[in-house]
C-alpha cells in the first residue's frame, strides 16, 4: 500500500521545514566560518565547513526534487535527473559520514597529542582529508549510476539504490556491492567514530577527576599551579566536544533507519517488503541531519553564536541602509 495524500502531505510539510533551516542554518555556518578570522584559524572548523557544504548541496539539489514527487505522486523529472539526483544524495551521504570519521580523528588528535597537533594537523593535509572524502564517495557511488541501479523508488518517495527491474542475474552482484559499501562507507568510519568518542570520552574523565581533586594546600606551590592551570586548559579544550559529538548523534540516528530498511530489502531481494509509510519516513529522516547540524553549533559553540548575531547584524545594517537610501531617492525632488 502506497502513501494517502493525508501522509504525503505530512511529509511534504516535514520536508519543507527541512529545507528552510538547512538552507539558512547551512548558508550561516559557512558565511561563518568564511568571514569570522577566529572561526578561520581554527583548522578543525575546515571539516564543519565541508559538512556544512555537503549538508547545503543536499538541500538545494534532492530535497526540492522529493517533496515534488510526494505531491504529484511520482517522479516527472525525467531518467537522467533521477539519476543525478540519486547519485548526488548518496555521495553526499558518504562524504558527511567520511567528514564526521575525521572530524572525530581531529578532535581525539588534538586532546591525545596536544603539543604535536598544530605541527601535525596542517590545512594542506585537512584539504587533501576533504578531498580524499569527495574522491572515494564518488568512486563507490559511480556503478550504481552506470548499472542503472538509480531509480524512482514510490515506496521511497525518492530516486534511490533501486534493484527493482535489474533481474536475479545481477543479485550476486548487488549484494556483493551492498556488503562492500556497508563495510567501506559506513561500518569503518563508525568504527573510527566509536573508537575516537570512547578515548576521548576517558580523557574528558580523567582530566576533569584531575581538576576537582586538586587540594587547597597543592594550589600553594608553584608546580602545582602549573599542574591546575595545565588541566584547565586540557578540560576547555573538550568543550567542543560536546557539540561534534551531538552532530555525530544526529547523523547515525538520521540514517539508521534508512540503512536498515535498504539492507533488509538487499538481503530479502524484495524491493516492497517494507511499508511505503515506513520507507518514504526513513528517507525523509536521512534528510534530518541536513538541518539539525546547524542548530548544534548554534546550542553549543559560543564562538559559532557570536559569528551568526554578528552575520545577522550585518544583514540588517545593509538592510536598512538600502532601504533609507531607496527612501532618500525617492523624496530627492525632481
Amino acid at each position: 500500500m502506497l502513501l494517502s495524500s493525508a501522509e504525503a502531505y505530512v511529509f511534504v510539510g516535514i520536508l519543507s521545514f527541512i529545507f528552510i533551516f538547512g538552507l539558512v542554518g547551512n548558508i550561516l555556518v559557512c558565511l561563518a566560518i568564511y568571514c569570522d578570522k577566529d572561526l578561520r584559524q581554527q583548522h578543525s572548523n575546515y571539516f564543519l565547513f565541508n559538512l556544512a557544504v555537503t549538508d547545503l548541496l543536499t538541500v538545494i539539489f534532492v530535497i526540492p526534487f522529493c517533496t515534488a514527487a510526494l505531491v504529484q505522486g511520482n517522479w516527472g523529472f525525467g531518467d537522467a535527473l533521477c539519476q543525478a539526483t540519486a547519485f548526488v544524495y548518496y555521495s553526499l551521504a558518504i562524504v558527511g559520514l567520511e567528514s564526521l570519521a575525521f572530524i572525530s580523528w581531529d578532535r581525539f588528535y588534538a586532546i591525545i597529542h596536544p603539543l604535536k597537533y598544530r605541527a601535525n594537523i596542517t590545512p594542506k593535509r585537512i584539504c587533501k582529508a576533504i578531498a580524499f572524502c569527495w574522491v572515494w564517495a564518488v568512486i563507490f557511488t559511480i556503478p550504481c549510476a552506470v548499472l542503472g541501479w538509480f531509480r524512482y523508488g514510490k515506496y521511497e518517495s525518492m530516486c534511490t539504490y533501486n534493484f527493482t527491474g535489474t533481474g536475479d542475474k545481477w543479485k550476486t552482484q548487488v549484494i556483493t556491492y551492498s556488503i562492500l559499501t556497508i563495510v567501506l562507507c559506513i561500518m569503518i568510519p563508525s568504527a573510527v567514530i566509536l573508537f575516537c568518542y570512547l578515548r576521548i570520552v576517558s580523557v574528558v574523565r580523567h582530566q576533569g577527576t584531575r581538576v576537582h581533586t586538586i587540594t587547597p594546600r597543592e594550589r600553594t606551590t608553584a608546580n602545582s599551579t602549573n599542574s591546575r592551570r595545565h588541566a584547565w586548559r586540557n578540560y576547555y579544550r573538550f568543550k567542543g566536544f560536546r557539540t561534534i559529538t551531538l552532530v555525530i548523534v544526529l547523523f547515525i540516528l538520521s540514517w539508521t533507519p534508512f540503512s536498515v530498511t535498504r539492507l533488509i530489502k538487499t538481503v530479502t531481494w524484495n524491493h516492497e517488503i517494507i511499508p511505503a509509510v515506513v520507507d518514504t519516513f526513513a528517507t525523509v529522516l536521512s534528510l534530518f541531519s541536513t538541518a539539525a547540524n546547524p542548530l548544534a553549533y548554534s546550542l553549543f559553540r559560543k564562538d559559532f553564536r557570536r559569528a551568526f548575531k554578528r552575520l545577522l547584524r550585518q544583514a540588517c545594517c545593509c538592510y536598512k541602509l538600502g532601504r533609507d537610501q531607496n527612501e532618500e531617492v525617492e523624496n530627492y525632488p525632481h
